[in-house]
């Protein structure tokens, strides 16, 4: 279709800026012979033939700023703005021509086709021999157990698999696979199953995701593949201490990990099917519209072609700069804690969307339609060594500062140390946004990388915290002071001084400082005089006995009322007459009253009231708040209670405030936390 420019629409003259028209006036324009208008009205009709039947023939589109991105709503009056209550289909579109070698691979919206398969293989094949960091992924020590998809041609269907114990001299590439169980998986490795899946299991056994992921790898040339819930045996918690162990080492070691990020369970499958249409275009004439966005395609007379599919769907992968909170819905995996760990141990994840495939490597993040890309693979050395809070996704940042630390050729410095803990600090926050399903599994899900961080920093490991940075490592905060804390955990899950003992996100509230750094403003007043940490099982960074670890301090330690805080700044209500009347804290928010008499706000780490009005704090209970530090003006304190053995205390939260306040009361003991 040839069009011509004398009857362009004053619209697409100012296309670069936000416009309104009717599905009904997009139709008259492109009749009326309007270049724009007829290529976004023959791709709309080809994508949604029935949209003007389904919302209205005054269906409204807006289009935003950018000319490739319009949205579609049944609302005849043109509302600006977004209306809940509104049906809109979003819808996104490109141009490019035939010499535009960007494009040369279009998203179909089907994970599964041989356009995502093409961009996966180069993918691979572009960081293996070019990334240094992601490294070339020679074959390596195989798990302890793996599946042997056999050595069947790719193209030959899958009828059989095996569960194979390797002898530890075999070395091979292999895949590992991260995804959500969604409950109980119909398939997997017991002491009683453990024979049956060596004898061999029978491919169409396999739930959806677990055969994806194996048809994935073959046809990327792997043999072997790790799949959780098939290469642990499920009923032996020895096997399953001893394996969760080394789950660092399996994805660490992988030559690829296959993730099913939209898939929220074992029968969902990896693959997703959507939509696309293109529309071709010829060249445009110099004094058409068109060449306006194409002038080189105009100059060499190369056709156009326009690529429009509804919107494809990103998830937050945590570096944007304002980061969407409903981003990872549609990708379940992404919110899960294990995953966390998962994807940033690998040195290469191939994630399988709603829409299409991402590329995330130690250099690289990429999509296939473009608009989520970070391919900096080659100025990997530039941004080494600057400061990567915030402007990296975080595995690229990670990375750096990993390589920063366990850098051979040169000495772990102030600066070095400081990047380190302040990648760290950022794991702890995006780490315990995720979910877990079991709660015990805090410390396991994050071992992997606490040992890999442990290497770089040189530093012991206790609980989710690094000995060398205590005491300023005890002040740690729930990250939503302003949301109802929840009850602790029963039985505790970690030592009460661990950020690990609570559910849900968690802050690190001042700088850490290792043994070669000592950050500016920050006074420490609080002296360590023993940590003792011990693991329940043989992964000595997962779970800890809560009975048996405990940190001891000489500290400052004041004793003051607790209440529940009132309208003004010595409004007060003292927790005696609270528990009395029956009262509730707001959002599980309490006081406690300084030496002048002024109320301090008190968020605790638990409920110390449950939602159903049971206090779980003695009337004549006493709060002691032990002084921690002081950084950048504001002083810390660590919120205690008394345990039942003598000089023993927990932990109940963090007083934060800009005054000494207590300075005077206080009196130095030794601390026994649990």
């Amino acid at each position: 279709m040839v069009f011509t420019g004398d009857k362009d629409c004053f619209g697409c003259q100012s296309r670069f800026q936000e416009r309104w028209c009717s599905v009904a006036q997009l139709e008259r324009l492109a009749e009326e012979g309007c270049s724009y208008c007829s290529l976004l009205h023959k791709g709309l009709h080809e994508l949604d033939p029935d949209i003007k039947e389904r919302l209205g023939h005054d269906a409204q589109i807006r289009f935003k700023r950018s000319p490739d991105e319009m949205h579609v709503y049944n609302d005849p009056n043109g509302s600006l703005g977004h209306r809940p209550d509104l049906e809109a289909v979003d819808l996104q579109f490109e141009y490019y021509s035939e010499s535009d070698k960007r494009n040369y691979y279009q998203p179909t919206g089907d994970t599964s086709s041989d356009i995502s398969y093409g961009r996966a293989y180069w993918w691979v094949d572009n960081c293996t021999k070019q990334h240094k960091l992601c490294g070339a992924g020679e074959p390596t020590q195989l798990p302890t157990r793996i599946i042997d998809l056999g050595v069947k041609d790719a193209k030959e269907p899958l009828t059989r698999v095996w569960l194979r114990e390797p002898p530890r001299d075999l070395k091979a590439r292999y895949a590992a696979l991260s995804h959500c169980w969604g409950g109980d998986i119909p398939l997997k490795t017991t002491t009683a199953t453990f024979d049956q899946h060596t004898a061999g299991i029978e491919f169409s056994q396999l739930p959806q995701t677990f055969q994806d992921a194996a048809n994935i790898v073959r046809r990327l040339g792997v043999r072997y593949l790790w799949i959780d819930s098939l290469c642990i045996i499920q009923d032996s918690t020895e096997d399953w201490q001893v394996e969760a162990s080394r789950m660092a080492s399996v994805y660490r070691n992988s030559w690829l990990t296959v993730s099913a990020s939209s898939s929220p369970s074992s029968s969902s499958g990896c693959y997703r099917r959507g939509q696309a249409v293109n529309v071709e275009a010829a060249a445009p004439d110099e004094d058409d519209p068109l060449a306006v966005l194409f002038p080189a395609a105009t100059k060499l007379r190369k056709d156009l072609r326009l690529n429009l599919r509804f919107k494809f769907l990103h998830p937050s992968f945590g570096h944007e700069r304002f980061p969407d909170s409903e981003a990872n819905k549609p990708f379940p995996l992404l919110n899960r804690a294990w995953a966390y760990q998962e994807r940033f141990l690998a040195p290469r994840v191939l994630h399988f969307g709603t829409q299409e495939v991402f590329w995330e490597c130690m250099q690289d993040l990429i999509c296939e339609c473009g608009a989520a890309n970070w391919a900096n693979g080659k100025n990997m050395g530039g941004y080494m060594n600057r400061d990567t809070s915030g402007d990296l996704p975080p595995k690229i940042s990670h990375c750096a500062a990993m390589y920063v630390g366990k850098s051979k050729e040169q000495a772990l410095d102030a600066k070095k140390e400081s990047k380190l803990l302040e990648r760290w600090a950022e794991m702890v926050g995006e780490y315990t946004e995720r979910e877990l399903t079991y709660p015990m599994d805090r410390l396991p899900a994050i071992s992997g990388l606490a040992g890999e961080m442990a290497e770089a920093l040189r530093m012991k490991y206790c609980a989710g915290l690094w000995e060398e940075t205590l005491p300023l490592g005890l002040l740690w905060q729930r990250a939503n002071v302003f949301a109802d804390p929840g009850p602790r955990s029963q039985p505790p899950i970690a030592p009460s001084w661990s950020w690990a003992a609570i559910n849900g996100p968690v802050k690190i509230l001042v700088p850490l400082k290792g043994p070669r750094r000592n950050p500016e403003f920050t006074e420490t007043y609080a002296k360590v005089e023993e940590v003792c940490c011990i693991p329940v099982g043989k992964d000595e960074r997962g779970q800890v006995c809560t009975e048996k670890s405990h940190i001891t301090l000489s500290a400052e330690l004041v004793e003051v009322p607790l209440g529940l805080p009132g309208s003004g700044r010595r409004s007060w209500f003292p927790i005696k007459k609270a528990i009395a009347k029956g009262a509730k804290p707001e959002r599980g928010s309490l006081a406690v009253k300084n030496g002048d008499g002024e109320v301090v706000r008190f968020d605790p780490d638990y409920q110390l009231c449950d939602n159903s009005g049971v206090w779980h704090w003695g009337e004549d209970e006493i709060l002691y708040l032990a002084k921690i530090a002081k950084s950048s003006g504001d002083y810390y304190w660590l919120a205690l209670r008394r345990a039942e053995e003598e000089s023993t205390y927990e932990r109940v939260g963090v007083i934060e405030n800009s005054d000494a306040q207590w300075e005077s009361d206080g009196v130095q003991r030794q601390l026994r936390i649990r």
